[in-house]
Order: C-alpha cells, then structure tokens, then sequence
C-alpha cells in the first residue's frame, strides 16, 4: 500500500512538472507570436516609408519644412521657363543635407552640401535657366542612417534682368576667392582679397546687401589672418551693422562673437566683453545652446585676461553645463582644460591636475589622440607645479610621442621646450626630494634642458616659425648663463635681436594691397549656374569641432581657450622669463602654439581711490553680477563689492576707483549716458 502511494505520489509529480512545462511551453509560443505580430507590423511599418517621395516645388517664396526617413530621398519638381532666374536657400535642421539639382534631361547640373558648422546653416543656389521644362531637385541626407530634417525656400523666381548674369558672376567669383582662402598662402590669400575688394561695389550696385556683409566679413577674416586686427574690426563692424538692418540674427550673432575674440586678440577687452555679452543675449534670444556655449569660453577668456578669475571659472563651468547637454564629448574635454588652466592661474594645481586628468578621460573615450597629447602635455605641467618631477617627464615624455606620431612638429616643438624647462627648474630646486636623482643635478638637467631647447630651436626653424624660435633662443641664453658660458650665451641673445628686426621686417611686407583687378572664372565656372555659402556665415567664428591644421586659414582668435581655435602667433618678449612666470606652456586642446598662462590678476581695481560710483546695493550675488553685467555690457568697468550693512551681506555693484570729485562725476555723466542708469551715489572708499 504505501508502495503504491509513493507510485501515485511520484506520478502526480510528474504530471505537475509536465504541465509545468507545457504551460512554459505555451507562454514562450504566445510571447513569440505577439513578438512575430511586433516584428511584422514593425517591418510593414517600415515598408510603407517610401524611399523616395516627390513634391512640387514653385512660385515666390515657396517654402517647405520637410522630414526624412532613414534612407529616404526627396525629389521636388520645378517647373522653369527659359530666361528666369532662381535663387533657392536650403536649411538644414540637425544633420548635413546633400543637394543636386538636374535638368530635364537628367543631367547633373549642381551638387551641394551643408556643413556641420553652427555657423553654416543654410546653401544658396542660384542659376540662370536655359531651357524650358521641369527640374528635378534632390534631397537626401549625407548619413543615410540618420533621420534629417530641413527647410527648402524659394528665395527668387521670376524672368531675369541684365543684373542677374552679373550677380551669378559675381558669386562665381565669391567661391573662387573663398578656394583661394582656405590655400592660405601668402599668394592666395592676397588673391582673395583683391577678388573681395573689387566684389563690394558691384554687390553693392546691384542692392545684394547679403553678398556685401558676407564679403566684409570674408576681407575682415584675411586682415586678422595678417595679424592687422584694427582693420578687421572695422570690416566687421560694417558687417554687423548690415546683418542688423536685414534682421538675420545667426549672421549677426556669429559677427559679434567674431568681434570679441578679435577684440580681445587687439587688447580692447573691455570691448571684447561688450561684445560677447551681446552675443550671448542673442544667443539666449534664439534658445541656441550651441552659440551659447560659445559666448560662454570667450567670456571666460575675456574676464581672464581682465584679472577677473572667479568670473571667468563662472563662466567656463556654465560652458561645461551646456557642452554635457549637447553631448558634446570633445567639447567638453576642452571646456574641462579651461577651467583646469584657469585653478593653475589662481595656484590651486591639485585642482587643476583634476580637470586635466578629467579632460583626458574624456579625450580617450572618443579616441582624439591629437587632444590625448595636448592633454598630457597640460597634466605635465601641473605635476611640475607640484613639483613631482618624475610625474611631470613621464607625461611630457608620452605627449612628446604622440606628437611626434601624428607629425604635428609645432607641438613636438612645445613638448621639448616643456622638457627642457622641466629640467632647468628641477636642477635649480635644491630641496626637492627628486634633487637626489642624477637626472635633475644641476649641471646634468640644466645640460639637457639646453638639448631638449636646441631640438625645439631646429623644429622652428624648419617650419618658419620666428616668434616661437625667439622664445626658445631665449630660453638658450637663459640655459647658458646658468651653466657659466657667457660667450655662448650673448651669441644667442645677439641672434634673439637680428630675428627680432626680422619678425619687424616681414610683418610690413605680409599686409594686403588691393589691385582692384577680379578675377576671370569664366573658364571655371558656369556663368549661369552657382552654388554657394554665401548665404551661409563663413565667419571668422568657428565651432570646436573644426579638424583644420594650424597651417589653414583661421576663423576665430585662439586665445588660451582650445575652442576659440587657431591664431597667428603673437608677438612676445625676447626677455627671458623668470622661473615664477613658469614658461612650460599650457596647451589647451589641440592648440600647441597657445600662450602660456593667463596673466595674473589684475590690479586696476585694486589701486587706491577716494571716490566710486554706487551702482546698487543687492542681497543677491546673481543680482549683483546680473547689474554688473549690465556695466559691462556698456562698456564700463563695474565690479562688485561685499560687505555687511546691519548685520547682512550686501552685495555692492560700483564702478571706478576715482582720486576726486570731479573726475567721479564726470564718470556717472557716462555712466547714466551709456547704461541708462539714473540712480547712482558717489561713495567714498
């Protein structure tokens, strides 16, 4: 009996387990139905986007604001007649857009493309039609993997007048010069320029007030090229005031930021100031978190240059905040070796040994190895300050090899001036725990510290590079006379006088004339059919993704913000430095030809004075920087002042530190005249 129910019992299990199993077995079939349900309705979801799609495209100022599917190709048909004259603009909304446009015998006639720039939002096409019948436009987007959307509008159909073969060759003449740009050579660019300069009358003849701003900034861009800032200020001026009338604030935002960044190159930074403030108000206006973050690194700049350091980390970590809700990994990194570079100007170098190891993290993660040895570099130079000396070689020594491997001799350069500078500092620290090591006894290091600076003196030599060959011979002279060799030592600084009558000499010859002559293109280009940028904004500002070459034509100042990318090297002191301004270069993100600290703070406010103006007394910090702000904005010189007034802190916006009564007076006469400010006091300190 028991044997029988254990039978029974040992049966009933596996019946349980059997339905067990089959219910499993039921549940997996009806999970993969409804999943094979999912998958086809996705599929037929996917079936019904129709890889190509056709739309009718005609009269004045049509326009469409289209979508494409992955994969999917737009066709846009356009009835012509024989004798008008078209003039499209195409905008791209997220990704770049490929335009072609053919005739209606199927022959290509123009191929075009946006660019990734914020700058570059939207192509012009333009073409004289010579035969009748229908065009066929197409748009696709350049990464067929990607969902793209864009706007289309037909800016100008109507029949064509004698103008109009004059303004298509004078386009055709703007993209030549714009080719000749980016050569930048010497010849090339004086070409340019002289096809730029004869181009402004005519666009102005003909009321082409796009073609005018356009090619002022373009002649303004090839002035700051030559390092004559004064008149590429002027240039964009001009052009600002152009895109203001034709109320285009993407053009008028791009040549303010271009404003400040040369401003702040031509030391008017309490201009440069005004003009990002304005930027960014734009910015705001627009709700473009791109030109956004722009504004914020030239601020940071700008305030870094005035001394004002706490104000310009504020705005470097707002530029962080917006490049981590863009995404945007590289501009991150570079945003991060700013605010690094800005704790080693205030000698927090813990701090600023943090940013950088964060920075290239980020650096390794999107696998830019050109930002990795720049990097390295920067992390280099904060170990030094530190002074662990082992640390700081062994991070030069790894940025010296991945400069030499993406033969980029301009930051090789860098690196062994950084070396060689190592080397002399770490001799001369008799102190230091790495003083024992035979690598940094005073005559070892400070022997190869001048081969380290002799290596870098050949590289600049063989590419061309006066300025930065004085600085090192300097740094030569400097090497000599601690090893006791006088002679070699006045040798090299006789040499760092003949280069200097040079650099003079040759920054004469290399300013632009205008000859007034334009070039032919007709043999070329098509006189009846251009595409163009110029509708787009070749500005001299430019996005941080840039890849150019430090060779290529720039757009916007390098200052010691890797993201306000490639300068001209500045003109700089053949005095060779002493060791507390620390020459070892700080090299923000791509830039290895960036200065090499930010000055010091400045001490313009701190100087004595018996009278300030009294702007306002806050209980907000914001409040107050928000006024102040304000001041800037104006171009004056506010600054805010803490203090406690029954027994709370207020927060004190004041402008000026004056030695009388009048001279005060006479500033709140401007400051009621520029700021619109009337209430005010005259406080003595």
């Amino acid at each position: 009996m028991l044997n029988h129910l254990v039978l029974n019992k040992n049966i009933f299990k596996f019946i349980c387990f059997f339905f067990i199993l089959t219910s499993l077995s039921m549940t997996s079939s009806i999970t993969s139905l409804t999943l094979a349900k999912q998958d086809a309705q996705e599929s037929s979801r996917k079936r019904r986007v129709n890889p190509e799609e056709s739309f009718l495209l005609s009269g004045k100022d049509s326009f469409f604001d289209n979508k494409l599917e992955i994969g999917q190709k737009h066709n846009y048909q356009i009835n012509l007649k024989q004798g008008e004259y078209l003039s499209l603009a195409i905008t791209r909304k997220d990704v770049d857009i490929v335009a072609v446009l053919f005739d209606p015998n199927d022959k290509k006639l123009i191929e075009t493309s946006t660019t990734n720039r914020p700058q570059d939002p939207e192509i012009g096409l333009y073409s004289l039609i010579e035969t009748t019948g229908s065009y066929r436009l197409t748009i696709s987007t350049k990464a067929s993997q990607l969902v793209g959307n864009y706007a289309i509008k037909i800016k100008e159909l109507r029949p064509s007048n004698k103008q109009d073969k004059e303004r298509i060759s004078s386009q055709a003449a703007y993209d030549e010069a714009e080719r000749l740009r980016i050569q930048n050579s010497k010849e090339s660019l004086q070409k340019a320029f002289n096809i730029y300069v004869a181009l402004l009358p005519i666009w102005r003849q003909l009321g082409d007030r796009e073609g005018e701003g356009a090619t002022l900034n373009a002649i303004s861009a090839i002035y700051f090229t030559t390092a004559q800032y004064k008149e590429s200020l002027q240039s964009l001026e001009q052009a600002l005031k152009i895109w203001r009338e034709l109320n285009n604030p993407i053009w008028e935002l791009a040549i303010l930021t271009s404003l400040g960044s040369v401003s702040n190159l031509n030391k008017e930074n309490r201009q440069a100031l005004y003009y990002y403030l304005t930027a960014q108000q734009v910015a705001n206006k627009l709700n473009n978190p791109i030109w956004l973050s722009f504004t914020f690194n030239g601020l940071g700049k700008v305030c870094s240059d005035l001394g004002e350091m706490e104000q310009s980390l504020n705005y470097y970590q707002q530029a962080l905040v917006v490049k981590r809700t863009l995404l945007d990994k590289r501009g991150e990194a570079i945003t991060l070796s700013n605010i690094a570079n800005i704790y080693t100007v205030l000698q927090n170098y813990q701090s600023s040994l943090n940013y950088h190891l964060e920075s290239l993290e980020v650096f390794n993660k999107i696998d830019d190895v050109s930002g990795e040895a720049s990097t390295l570099n920067n992390i280099g130079r904060s170990y030094m300050l530190l002074n662990n000396y082992d640390k700081a070689l062994e991070n030069f020594s790894q940025a010296l090899k991945k400069k030499q491997e993406l033969k980029d001799p301009r930051g090789e350069a860098t690196t062994l001036n950084n070396i060689g500078y190592l080397y002399m500092v770490s001799s001369e620290q008799k102190n230091s725990s790495h003083f024992t090591s035979s690598s940094y006894s005073s005559s070892n290091g400070k022997q190869k510290a001048l081969d380290a600076f002799k290596q870098a003196l050949g590289i600049w030599r063989k590419i061309n590079d006066p300025l930065e060959e004085q600085t090192t011979l300097a740094l030569i002279a400097k090497t000599y006379t601690a090893l006791g060799e006088k002679e070699d030592a006045d040798k090299t600084s006789q040499q760092i006088i003949a280069l200097d009558n040079t650099i003079k000499a040759n920054a004469t010859s290399s300013i632009p004339t205008p000859t007034n002559t334009l070039v032919d293109n007709t043999s070329n280009n098509k006189t009846n059919e251009v595409v163009s940028n110029k509708t787009s904004i070749n500005s001299i500002a430019s996005n941080d993704n840039s890849k150019n070459p430090p060779s290529s034509i720039t757009y916007l100042p390098k200052p010691n913000t890797p993201e306000i990318a490639q300068l001209p090297a500045k003109t700089r002191k053949t005095t060779t430095p002493s060791k507390k301004e620390t020459l070892a270069k700080v090299e923000p993100a791509n830039q290895p030809e960036a200065e090499s600290m930010a000055k010091p703070p400045s001490s313009a406010n701190a100087e004595k004075g018996k009278f300030s103006i009294q702007v306002g007394a806050l209980s907000k910090k914001e409040e107050a920087d928000a006024l102040c702000n304000r001041l800037r904005s104006a171009g004056l010189e506010g600054y805010v002042a803490e203090g406690v007034s029954a027994g709370k802190t207020v927060f004190r916006v004041r402008m000026g530190k004056f030695q009388s009564i009048e001279e005060a007076k006479k500033a709140a006469a401007e400051l009621k005249a520029k700021a619109a400010i009337g209430e005010y006091f005259i406080a003595t300190q």
